[in-house]
């Protein structure tokens, strides 16, 4: 069960009103009892629609009584004096039944406009939780969207100020044949050696494989590290530093990279 969608549902507001069922009565207090949340709603519920008592419940004015006989009368609902009967008492017992039923029936009225009214209260306050809940959400999503957004800009400014040093040479690497459509892209820094690895057209690697760079140094392999960013083939990424690169390549190598390159999972390679 969603409690948070149980909680939205209106039903705890409905159970603080009596409109529940007996078997919904039953199922609010033993979910109290489970969820600190559906105990907590319950609380502000019941503390609502005492405040909203509180705050609109009014004592009406000394006359009120008067002006309701006074339309009464107006309307012939009742006599204004009662009628004495021969039976002493008897007249003046029939009004007062009446009235007392005339005032039992207002009060009802009264109660039930009381109740709509603390309902409709509480019906706008699970409204509005709601609302704020989706608001919440709404933040949640706007945040992690600027900073993935954020993180995009960085990675922009990092590959701008590699491509905008002269001292970089970025070197092209073309796929061999049975890949002829990969490439890649390195950036070597001819003076401090340091090396960028950006994967132009590379496909997605099963979970267990990972691409791996290479330097032909003095006409043999040297590992530059493994391309770690799996989830973007555009990232620009810092490798291992090698001096006195003739050429770069890429194989496929397991999960952390090997100590000799697999020579038949060549995918790429570019001479500096």
């Amino acid at each position: 069960m969603n409690i948070q969608e149980y909680i939205s549902s209106g039903i705890i507001e409905n159970h603080v009103l009596g409109l529940t069922s007996p078997a919904e009565d039953a199922e609010v207090v033993k979910l109290s009892e489970q969820y600190p949340e559906v105990r907590q709603a319950l609380r502000e519920a019941e503390d609502a629609l005492m405040n909203y008592a509180l705050l609109h419940g009014k004592t009406p004015p000394a006359n009120t009584k008067d002006k309701i006989f006074k339309a009464l009368v107006d309307q012939g609902q009742m006599n204004e004096t009662p009628t004495v009967d021969a039976t002493p008492g008897f007249s003046a017992g029939i009004g007062e039944t009446k009235t007392h039923r005339i005032t039992r029936v207002l009060a009802i009225a009264a109660s039930l406009l009381f109740v709509a009214s603390v309902a409709f209260h509480l019906f706008k306050m699970a409204d509005f939780r709601q609302q704020i809940r989706q608001l919440e959400q709404e933040k949640t999503d706007l945040i992690a969207q600027n900073e993935t957004f954020m993180a995009q800009i960085q990675e922009a400014h990092q590959e701008l100020d590699v491509i905008g040093d002269p001292a970089f040479k970025a070197v092209v690497l073309s796929g061999v044949p049975g890949h002829d459509d990969n490439r890649a892209l390195v950036y070597w820094h001819n003076v401090s050696h340091t090396v960028y690895l950006k994967p132009t057209n590379l496909p997605e690697l099963p979970t267990d494989k990972q691409y791996q760079l290479w330097g032909i140094v003095a006409g043999k392999p040297v590992s530059a590290g493994v391309y770690e960013s799996h989830d973007s083939q555009q990232t620009l990424q810092q490798m291992i530093a090698l001096a006195d690169v003739e050429m770069f390549a890429i194989t496929v190598e397991p999960v952390g990279g090997s100590k000799q390159p697999t020579l038949d999972q060549m995918v790429v390679a570019g001479k500096i």
